[in-house]
């Protein structure tokens, strides 16, 4: 049980990161003003929210899987897999 709830995990895992890949792909940002943007972030009182809610959609997550029952013990009896 605890392998295929690792595996749906890792399905969304991967459909996070393609379907980032492709949204940055598909607007294909200016390098340099990228660049600045990772160098100076900045914050207008319109994309607040939003940084709160991508923050939030990234870190909850992360947190529902280090702290439930996958992650107490690897101690896995083979045969039941």
């Amino acid at each position: 049980m605890v392998r295929k709830l690792e595996a749906v995990f890792a399905v969304l895992i991967a459909t996070m990161a393609v379907s980032f890949a492709w949204v940055f792909t598909d607007t294909k940002p200016n390098g340099k003003d990228l660049l600045i943007g990772i160098l100076v972030p900045k914050l207008s009182s319109k994309t607040i929210r939003q940084a709160v809610g991508v923050v939030g959609c990234v870190i909850m997550p992360h947190n529902v899987f280090l702290h439930s029952a996958l992650v107490q013990s690897r101690k896995i009896d083979p045969k039941k897999e």
